[in-house]
């Protein structure tokens, strides 16, 4: 069921420009070297206290942004434990780069709900991820 992580997700601070009526938020350029191309873009809201867990993509390279509230996304090891935690969102804005290879899920922190954006560099397969539904130490 696991599998040898050959490439850890990495974040990277991205710029938030401060405007008197809304902060402008960057996301990904091709100047910044960032962009690892595109399949498709979609959003995902999530609540408060609520858990999407656990997805592994074997080709997909997902680039994830996280612009309203704040979500804690886990990583676990081959022997399915929790190895790495990082917060994004609106107080630590960047964009988190999940290589294939690695299982992850993700909690909402947000008071209300927070908005996830993934570019994913192809158009979703169900057939191209693998899934594990169980309530491992990672989340207790």
């Amino acid at each position: 069921m696991g599998s040898i992580v050959k490439k850890r997700p990495m974040f990277k601070p991205l710029d938030s420009i401060s405007v008197d009526a809304g902060n402008v938020l960057k996301g990904l350029t091709i100047e910044s070297g960032g962009f690892l191309g595109f399949g498709e873009l979609y959003f995902s809201y999530i609540l408060e206290g609520q858990i999407k867990a656990w997805k592994k993509h074997n080709v997909a390279i997902c680039q994830i942004l996280v612009p309203m509230g704040e979500v804690e996304f886990r990583f676990l090891d081959s022997n399915l434990e929790c190895c790495k935690s990082i917060i994004i969102g609106e107080s630590n804005y960047g964009c988190l780069t999940i290589p294939p290879g690695n299982w992850f899920g993700f909690s909402g922190l947000g008071r209300v709900r927070s908005l996830v954006v993934n570019i994913s560099t192809i158009v979703h397969d169900p057939n191209e991820c693998d899934h594990i539904n169980f309530k491992s130490r990672a989340w207790d």
